[in-house]
């Protein structure tokens, strides 16, 4: 009694969610009736989106605003469908909801598209001159009124000639006969309009009725669930009744050929032999031997089908091969096999002949097919072209692009029907896998209705599911498009067909399914994940190389520029920028995922090898955002060839110098901000250099590129050590191939410690180094260690007083700590000693630490500063910002000292924090490039939450050059201004997130669990 009062309340709460959603969307698709009455439209020629006056954007903007409502509606309903089997309430609102949603768009104007004139055109041209639409083009009859509707005027008809007997059909029912009209035109093409509006209301309603009959066999909530998720669906509703689009009628016979194959092979056997050598291999849940209808017959049927699909537009020829390669797998025996080739074979060449026959002329008939060959809009292959055009004419790339997206086509069509071969069960998922790589990713021509071909297909698969959430956001993705390219594109100087506009577009339509269907799965087997890895490393090393080539170091290190001058600031360029580097984020975290599904030895290879091929990669990039590689060469040159401390002289005393010219105005007046053991490091590169300042710019590049990888190697180490640490957890840290991944495949560590050959990643090695003797119980090490990456970079200073507290925690006794202390001391002055020579000039150290202080950019300080500078002095708030951010420190620095005198083991971390801590609140000269500090420290950090914060900013720091480079230069804002946005992207996302992290950590303490 209890279950059934349970169920009957759960059944009224899913009414109610059901019934507020439909109410909604009915409410919204009037509001669209009333907005853009279709009697009232109608009589306005070519009246789309892209046409509407900007006086009425606010109302487009509304009504595509509301879509995005109705999909949130659809997904609150999605979640209570399944209710439906045990009430008939719910069945009610399921079914008939969708019916009024049909009857209201059927008054609704197609305002995203006109190709419904085009149709009723060409059955016009069918009906009323009898003309063969396959040979005439529609302005060959400029005399009809009704032509200034049409869009394409200048081709013949794109769709297969069973559509074509269908418009001819609708335009008979609709009135049109042959000789003189009988009315005048717009009453006629009104007639025509509904008529045609009422062929796609007709298509989707028996689309319906398909996806039922398709999922026979499956549970009564599956099959409530599938028919809803196409009923309701806005895309659906939209394009197949508002837009009267004709796939609908492309979908049916394929959802059914589906619906004969699943039913078909739920009732036969599964095949004994995969080929006559192999040996018979039984497999689960065959039934009997089969009978003819259902090992020829039905398959037969189903590629009949298929064919049919085909003869209304061509694209659904594709899916032929995978639906004959599930039931050839099927079939018992060689002789059946071939037996349903001939039957199969023969029916369709049949009925394509019968299809073709009322329209034939010879071969130019099937000028259609190529027509459209060379057509490219909005997918990846019209950026292909767009790159092309820099090397060769027009032509010649848009053949080139089309022909890339056809072969990639051939490759999805060959791996479907091979996974169709070898799992014939999982045909469906087969088929919606080649028409997402179709069109996500090898489509040359788009349009958002085309995002309408997947939801049948998925609506036939287990909801939710992976498949399921792509489909459903890029149907979401794919209405936007009308409002990004009708109205937003349009405020931009972007041209039509350019990189720029292509390329965010198809970032933004298929980029996020792309993600969600190639992220990888926790049951990933290790075979998958290592080709996923593998192909990851790949895809980075090919963008890596597009970026060295576009900027090339040997042709450009001549003079001093960067990428905006080098790209002219283009708008290409800078997409090129953008999506270059979301796609190497994307890779790379991607490749963070698959690397942990491997075995550690197998895993490290790939690791290393694509980090070393990716920073060799990079050798070749000029060094786009900063110039500081040729300040290390200038400088340095002060010691090797003039003898005197960079420390003390500035680059300016030698204004005759033959590098004088690679040292900007900017610094020329500053002596060395480095330590001085980096004089000593940077001395031999410019020494065998001479006058050759490529030589030397390539010397840091490969001395940057050993650091890279000993640093990679150090974390796989310290990681391995921690591990095996009997007092830790090992599941608490990072797997070795995944922690060396984190820093040796980052895109900001790349960028910025080979492409633009900052001595940061030198840095990393003693850092590392004293990191790894902490591990590996070498405490005499650690300091010393510390105070020589100290003598390089003077940020991890800090960080000794942290290891001492460590270190002396963690020793056995005192005498221990006596012992270890004396051992430190010594080797502190050794370092010392080694580190000052030549010069031995603290006071010239001293002062140069003192100036690093007074450089104030892109750091919250400045930003600050920017916004007050019209109430208070900016030294004033500067010297304020210094004393907090600095306080702040402190207390940070005490907190992390307390904590690791509880757990020493826990300094990597500490380590991490407080230079987390320096950059974010006491650093006021805050560069993109001094988070290669953090990812290396992340990576050796056992909690998840710093490798999220390090990725984070680093993801900000190069939004930071997207924003500087092009964005300033087009946008051309206050002072004030640039600095509030640049520190906002640079600094708020790792901000953000780290904010989550405390109010979590705080939610997780004991007491409050306990509260």
């Amino acid at each position: 009694m209890l279950l059934q009062l349970v169920r009957s309340w759960r059944a009224h709460a899913a009414s109610g969610w059901l019934m507020l959603s439909g109410t909604l969307a009915a409410l919204i698709y009037a509001g669209v009736v009333r907005a853009m009455p279709l009697a009232a439209a109608y009589t306005k020629p070519l009246r789309n989106i892209n046409k509407i006056a900007p006086a009425l954007w606010p109302t487009v903007l509304l009504t595509v605003g509301a879509v995005v409502v109705l999909f949130g509606a659809y997904a609150v309903g999605a979640r209570y469908v399944g209710a439906a089997a045990r009430s008939r309430l719910l069945r009610l609102l399921v079914l008939g909801l969708p019916l009024l949603f049909a009857g209201l768009l059927l008054f609704a104007y197609p305002l995203t598209s006109t190709d419904i004139y085009d149709y009723l055109f060409r059955g016009r041209m069918l009906a009323h001159y009898q003309a063969n639409t396959f040979l005439a083009k529609p302005k060959e009859f400029l005399a009809d009124p009704l032509l200034p509707f049409v869009a394409w005027k200048h081709v013949v008809t794109a769709y297969g000639p069973l559509w074509e007997g269908i418009s001819l059909l609708t335009a008979r029912l609709a009135g049109e006969r042959p000789g003189p009209p009988l009315e005048p035109a717009l009453p006629q093409l009104l007639r025509l309009l509904f008529a045609y509006k009422l062929l796609a209301w007709l298509g989707f309603l028996l689309c319906a009725l398909v996806i039922w009959a398709a999922s026979e066999g499956e549970a009564a909530e599956r099959r409530w669930q599938a028919v809803y998720l196409w009923l309701w669906n806005p895309l659906a509703l939209w394009e197949t009744i508002g837009a009267a689009h004709n796939d609908v009628w492309m979908l049916l016979p394929v959802v059914l050929a589906l619906g004969i194959m699943r039913y078909w092979m739920a009732h036969q056997p599964r095949v004994e032999r995969a080929f006559p050598w192999m040996p018979r291999q039984p497999l689960e849940g065959t039934l009997c031997a089969g009978s003819l209808r259902g090992a020829l017959l039905l398959p037969t049927a189903a590629l009949l089908l298929i064919t049919v699909g085909g003869l209304i537009k061509f694209a659904v020829l594709m899916f032929g091969p995978v639906v004959l390669a599930a039931a050839l797998r099927r079939q018992v025996g060689w002789r059946r096999r071939l037996a349903l080739l001939a039957l199969a074979g023969g029916a369709c060449l049949a009925l394509l002949a019968a299809a073709y026959a009322p329209f034939w002329s010879g071969w130019a008939t099937f000028q259609n097919v190529g027509d459209r060959g060379t057509m490219l809009n909005v997918s990846w292959l019209t950026g292909i072209r767009s790159v092309l055009l820099f090397t060769m004419p027009e032509q010649q790339a848009e053949y080139i692009a089309s022909t890339s997206g056809l072969a990639l086509l051939m490759l999805g069509v060959i791996a479907a029907a091979w996974a169709a071969w070898r799992r014939p069960e999982a045909l469906i998922r087969q088929v919606l896998g080649l028409l997402l790589w179709f069109l996500l990713v090898c489509n040359p021509w788009f349009m958002p209705w085309y995002a309408l071909w997947a939801l049948p297909i998925a609506a036939l698969l287990p909801w939710p599911s992976r498949a399921w959430w792509a489909v459903g956001l890029f149907a979401l993705l794919a209405f936007a498009y009308y409002v990004g390219d009708g109205l937003v594109m349009e405020q931009f100087t972007f041209a039509q067909k350019s990189f720029a506009r292509e390329g965010f577009l198809a970032a933004a339509i298929y980029g996020p399914a792309l993600l969600i269907l190639t992220w990888p799965r926790r049951e990933m087997s290790p075979r998958a994940a290592t080709w996923c890895l593998a192909l990851c490393g790949l895809g980075m090393i090919a963008i890596c190389a597009g970026f060295a080539v576009r900027y090339p170091l040997s042709a450009n290190s001549a003079g001093l520029t960067d990428i905006g001058k080098l790209s002219k600031y283009s708008a290409d360029d800078f997409a090129g920028f953008v999506l270059g580097m979301a796609t190497l984020f994307g890779l790379y975290l991607s490749g963070l995922q698959a690397c942990r599904r491997l075995p550690p030895r197998r895993a490290l290879g790939i690791v290393f090898v694509s980090g070393a091929l990716l920073a060799l990669v990079m050798l070749g990039l000029y060094p786009t955002n900063a110039i500081d590689v040729f300040l290390y060469a200038t400088r340095s040159r002060l010691l090797t060839y003039y003898g005197v401390d960079p420390n003390a002289v500035p680059l300016d005393r030698f204004p005759t110098d033959l590098w004088a010219s690679y040292s900007i105005k900017e610094w020329a007046s500053h002596v060395s901000p480095y330590g001085p053991l980096w004089n000593l490091v940077a001395a031999p590169i410019t020494a065998l250099a001479g006058d050759r300042i490529l030589v030397a710019l390539v010397g840091f590049k490969l001395l940057m590129l050993a650091c890279l990888l000993i640093s990679g190697w150090l974390v796989a180490r310290i990681l391995a050590r921690a591990r095996a640490t009997p007092e830790e957890a090992p599941q608490d840290w990072p797997a070795p191939a995944a922690g060396a991944l984190l820093l040796l495949w980052n895109p900001l560590v790349l960028w910025e410690g080979i492409g633009n050959a900052h001595n940061d990643l030198l840095l990393l090695v003693p850092l590392l180094l004293a990191l790894w003797a902490f591990t590996a119980r070498r405490a005499a090490l650690v300091l010393p260690l510390l105070l020589l990456a100290g003598l390089i970079k003077y940020v991890t200073l800090p960080l000794i007083p942290l290891a001492i507290v460590a270190l002396w925690r963690r020793a056995a006794d005192r005498g221990q700590r006596r012992r270890l202390a004396l051992r430190s001391l010594g080797l502190c002055v050794i370092v010392l000693l080694i580190g000052f020579a030549p010069f031995y000039n603290p006071v010239a150290i001293a002062h140069s630490v003192l100036a690093q202080g007074q450089i104030v950019a892109t750091s919250p300080a400045s930003a600050l500063a920017a916004l007050l500078a019209s109430h208070f002095s900016s030294a004033l708030i500067i010297g304020w910002a210094r004393l907090v951010g600095s306080g702040a420190l402190l207390l940070i620095m005490a907190l992390l000292a307390w904590r690791l005198w509880r757990r020493p083991q826990d300094l990597p971390r500490a380590c991490f924090e407080a230079l987390f801590a320096l950059l974010m609140l006491a650093t006021l000269n805050l560069r993109p490039w001094y988070l290669i500090w953090l990812v290396a420290l992340a990576a050796v950090s056992p909690a998840p939450w710093p490798a999220r914060r390090a990725v984070t900013w680093s993801v900000g720091g190069l939004c930071l050059y997207a924003f500087l480079i092009w964005v300033e230069a087009w946008w051309k804002p206050g002072p004030a201004l640039i600095k509030l946005v640049a520190v906002l992207l640079f600094v708020a996302p790792a901000a953000l997130l780290t904010l989550a992290e405390l109010l979590i950590a705080l939610r997780q303490r004991p007491i409050v669990a306990r509260l």
